[in-house]
This record gives structure tokens, sequence and C-alpha cells, in this order.
């Protein structure tokens, strides 16, 4: 049982090097998600996007 717990230890160890960047990464992104929705920035998004894409149809 010992012995296996040390090689999913070593394991583990041995991705989180790896994969430093994209958990970083991935973080960075939830948090600005996060802000953005407290800013309220999601209803600009989207009153932009509906007006490009009036705009698109030509009724905008």
């Amino acid at each position: 049982m010992k012995g296996d717990q040390k090689k999913e230890e070593k394991r583990l160890t041995k991705i989180w090097p790896q994969h430093r960047l994209a958990f970083g990464l991935l973080g960075t992104g939830i948090l600005l998600l996060i802000l953005g929705l407290t800013a309220g920035e999601y209803w600009t998004v989207l009153e932009k996007a509906v007006t490009i894409c009036l705009d698109c149809l030509g009724i905008g």
C-alpha cells in the first residue's frame, strides 16, 4: 500500500512542473472572468454583440 502511495506522489509531483503555465493561465482566466462578471462587463459585451448582429442582417 505504501509503495503505491509513493508512486502516486511521485507521479503528481512530476505533473505539476510540466503544467505550471497551463494552471497559471487557467487561474488568471477564471479570475478575469469573475472580475468582469462582478463589474457588469457582460452587459456591455451583450449590447455590442446584438448591435453587430443586427448590422450584419441589415436591420440595425
